[in-house]
This record gives structure tokens, C-alpha cells and sequence, in this order.
């Protein structure tokens, strides 16, 4: 039933391969009722709740959940999922049920890692905090030679090329989130400065941490992939055949993930560094064929949000008018790939229409006289606009106006202008601040 929920819910978003049959495109079931469904089997008393078809339960309805835009089930799933975890031991393969054969165990497996890196995610997307620990798992990775627990696992090579596997990627991406674990608690060990009580962190481990190698080791590993996880054909219908680009738009999407986080561990990068670093991420998305981005769904909307984020971070120092042209053309660039993404969206939360008030709301400050300053000359290498990356010509860098009465002057926003981003991710309030929606 919870996997009837998810995929309903996709599929009413707009996941639906070319191929699938109408009947399946509009199941006479809502995704909501399988979601009651599965939801009513739970019990208060967690230890009757033993087994991993309830674990796997969890994990799906939690996903449901970002579907759906409701944090609050998000977390409470999740957390459940993780507390099963915990009590059955399921992250530790010695104390799993004897008499599995091969294929329940490599069932289980793929069960473990998949909860696991959705910890990670909505640990990053919602800052909220980890409940598990890779060091201490012992649950092996998916077997990516195995074809038993799942049909068509891998397809023929092309001439001259061996049979791959599509858990080659799905595994690739499990190495990507092990490594976004330790990425978030170094990034949020440099952001929180505790005034009553020592930094581990730097009186055990050092600082002995750099972004660019970190990167650069992951990119190694991804060179190394077989081609088939490096590009994004067109989707053909056939589950065999996308199932391998789909892998590669999620790798990608998790890189890119991976590499904002990395950034926001670096002592404070210029204004011209943020935009690049956003400009670029965005330019890989550009790259993916909207089908798989809506495969993806909600969970990369939300995804997006570390992009977002640091854009949003820009407006809380002086800007000149180059400077503020940039960044602004970014953030609408992004809401153009938002309003993709939202446009079948059964829940939508209008992220890129709220985007998109934002951006007008800082231009008509920036309109108004008033809020030209000159303080004193700022450095010639501020004001250079390094070179734009090319941007395809479907999704086209919209034409940015000049803003009136600036002259050339500093801006700096005040902070009763009350911009309000539409992402979770790094808000100093309250997580979950939904409505009667859900939103």
C-alpha cells in the first residue's frame, strides 16, 4: 500500500514513462488512500511492528510525504523508520533473521542503504540532524552482479563493452551520500559557534579539510563509471533502457547536491564565487531531460533549495548594480527550472512563483532612490564580471533591465525588507511552519 501511494503520487505529478498504459495513468485509487491504507496497520506498541516490510513501510510513506509537501510526515516516518532500525538491529547483517537466502539478503540490503541515504537527504534539505552514522553500519552493498530480486537489472553492452549493471550507479550514489554525512556535520561544525563548550571538531580532527580535493576525489570516481551513467538520452518507455539514464540524473543531481554543501564549508567566498559555483549547478540541470527531472520529482525541488540558498545569502551584504544583475538573473534562471518541475505538481508549493515575488520585491527597492549609498571605493577586481557559462538555448538567460538611479553606487538591502525564500534548507526558524495544506 505504501508503495501504491508513492507511486500514484508520482505518477499524478507527472513521472509517467511514454509507454505506461492509460489505465495506469489515472488509477481510480488516490494516492491518499493507499497512504490511509498502509498508515492504518501501524501500531503504538513498536515492538509488534518487526520485520522489514514495516521499515520498508516507513521509508516509502516518509518519501510519499515529500510528495505530498508535509514535512511534518517526512520526519515522523523517517524517524520511524530509523527507531525500527534501531530495535531490530537491521544495520548490522548478524542479527538479521537466519535462513535468508541470497536474494532476501540482497533485498534487505537494498532496503538499508535506501533508508539511509534518505536520512541524509532530508537531514540536509530540512537541517535537521542525522540519526545514523555510516561508520556504523555492517550491511554490505546491493550485490551489482545479482539479478535475482529485481527484473532486468542490466541490459547487453554495446559491441566491445561488458554487461553493466544499473546498482552500479545506485551504489555510486550511496558512496555520494556516505560522503554528504561528513560533509554536513563539518559544514554545520564551521556554521555553529558554541560559546559554552569546546569545538571537537577542531581539537580532535584539525581542519585538515578541503572542498576542492573532496570534490575532486568524487569526480575521479565518477570519470570511472561505466558511459552509461554519464548521460541523459531521451527517455525511450522502456524501463530496461531508462532505468540507466534515470541512475545518471540522480548521480548528478546528488553531485550537485554534494558539491553546494561542500561549498558552504568554504571561509567566506566572494560574491563572483557563489554565482559561478550556482551558475554552474544550474547549467548541469539544463543539461537533463525534463523527464527524468520530473522522475525525480519533489525531492529535487526541494534539492534545489541549496542552490537557493546560497543566492539567497548574497543579498545580506553590499551589492553593486553589475552584481546584483548577476545573481538576479540566477535566481530567475532558477525559477524558470522550478516552474518546470511544478508545472504537473498536484500539491504544488509554488516554489518558483515565490521565487519570483522575492526577486520583484528586492527590485523595486533597488528602483527607489533612496537606497543609493557610496561608501567608499571598492576594489577593482569586485566589480569585474567574470564570463557566463553557456546556457542552452531552451532555458535561455533571461534579458536582465538596468536599474534606475543607481549610478554606479552600493546597495545594501535592510533587513525590514522581509525577503521570504521559498526553501527549507538553513532557516533559522521553526522547521515546519505548514498551513490546513500542508504547506
Amino acid at each position: 500500500m505504501a508503495m501504491c501511494a508513492l507511486s500514484s503520487a508520482r505518477i499524478r505529478d507527472g513521472a509517467i514513462p511514454s509507454r505506461m498504459p492509460e489505465a495506469a495513468r489515472n488509477p481510480e485509487a488516490s494516492s491518499e488512500i493507499f497512504f490511509a491504507a498502509a498508515k492504518s496497520v501501524f501500531s503504538a506498541d513498536l515492538d509488534k511492528l518487526r520485520g522489514a516490510d514495516y521499515i520498508r513501510a516507513c521509508t516509502l510513506l516518509s518519501l510519499t510525504s515529500i510528495q505530498y509537501g508535509q514535512s511534518l510526515d517526512v520526519q515522523q516516518y523517517q524517524g520511524l523508520a530509523m527507531t525500527l532500525i534501531a530495535m531490530q538491529r537491521f544495520y548490522d547483517e548478524k542479527y538479521w533473521p537466519s535462513g535468508l537466502d541470497d536474494s532476501q539478503k540482497e533485498t534487505y540490503r537494498r532496503l538499508y542503504w535506501g533508508s539511509y541515504t534518505l536520512e541524509v537527504y532530508t537531514a540536509v534539505v530540512w537541517n535537521c540532524f542525522i540519526r545514523t552514522q555510516e561508520v556504523h553500519l555492517n550491511v554490505r552493498y546491493p550485490n551489482e552482479y545479482d539479478d535475482g530480486t529485481m527484473a532486468n537489472t542490466n541490459i547487453e553492452a554495446p559491441p566491445g563493452q561488458h554487461r553493466v549493471s544499473w546498482l552500479v550507479g545506485w551504489n555510486f550514489t550511496i558512496d555520494l551520500y556516505r560522503v554528504l554525512e561528513h560533509v554536513v556535520n563539518k559544514a554545520r561544525a564551521k556554521r555553529f559557534n558554541h560559546d559554552d563548550r569546546r569545538s571537537v571538531d577542531s581539537l580532535v580532527f584539525g581542519d585538515a579539510f578541503s572542498e576542492k580535493s573532496v570534490m575532486a576525489t568524487m569526480l575521479n570516481m565518477y570519470y570511472a563509471l561505466p558511459p552509461q551513467f554519464k548521460s541523459t538520452p531521451p527517455m525511450t518507455g522502456d524501463p530496461a533502457q531508462d532505468i540507466y539514464a534515470f541512475q545518471a540524473a540522480n548521480i548528478q543531481a546528488t553531485l550537485q547536491l554534494l558539491r553546494m554543501m561542500l561549498f558552504s564549508t568554504e571561509d567566506g567566498p566572494s560574491v563572483e564565487r557563489k554565482c559561478d559555483v550556482a551558475n554552474e549547478v544550474l547549467s548541469v540541470f539544463q543539461t537533463i531531460p525534463t523527464r527524468y527531472l520530473r522522475a525525480i520529482s519533489t525531492p529535487l525541488i526541494y534539492q534545489l533549495g541549496s542552490i537557493g540558498g546560497v543566492l539567497g545569502s548574497v543579498f545580506e551584504q553590499p551589492l553593486q548594480q553589475k552584481m546584483y544583475e548577476r545573481v538576479r538573473s540566477s535566481l530567475v534562471l532558477m525559477a524558470e527550472l522550478l516552474e518546470t518541475l511544478e508545472s504537473n505538481l498536484h500539491r504544488s508549493a509554488g516554489a518558483s512563483q515565490g521565487l519570483l515575488a522575492q526577486v520583484e520585491k528586492i527590485d523595486q527597492y533597488m528602483r527607489s532612490p533612496r537606497n543609493v549609498t557610496h561608501p567608499q571605493p571598492v576594489p577593482q577586481q569586485t566589480v569585474v564580471e567574470p564570463p557566463q557559462l553557456p546556457i542552452e538555448n531552451h532555458m535561455a538567460m533571461p534579458a536582465i533591465q538596468p536599474v534606475s538611479g543607481m549610478n554606479g553606487g552600493v546597495v545594501q538591502l535592510p533587513t525590514d525588507l522581509n525577503l521570504e525564500w521559498p526553501w527549507p534548507l538553513y532557516q533559522e526558524g521553526p522547521y515546519y511552519t505548514e498551513n490546513n495544506n500542508g504547506y
